[in-house]
């Protein structure tokens, strides 16, 4: 009887250890995957920064170097139009 009920409580112990043991598991692949996302985020997060960067270098170029020659240009050529309508009108 005192056998038999040292055999039930084994049991039931192990039984308990299973359950735990599963249940461990899962939480550690939600965890690694949990993990992968948030490393992923970063990645995408540390992309995004870059290329953020890369255009607003690229904006100040055009800002500082390609935008007052296409004044220049626009202006010489408001000029031409200017000249040629009052040579047509004469």
């Amino acid at each position: 009887s005192s056998r038999r009920d040292a055999q039930k409580a084994d049991a039931h112990l192990r039984s308990e250890i299973d359950i735990l043991k599963k249940s461990s598991e899962r939480f550690v692949s939600s965890e690694q995957r949990s993990k992968q996302k948030v490393l992923a985020l970063q990645e995408a997060v540390k992309r995004a920064q870059l290329l953020t960067r890369d255009l607003e270098e690229k904006v100040l170029v055009v800002t500082n170097d390609e935008v007052p020659v296409l004044n220049e240009e626009k202006c010489k050529r408001e000029s031409e139009y200017r000249q040629i309508k009052d040579a047509a009108t004469k």
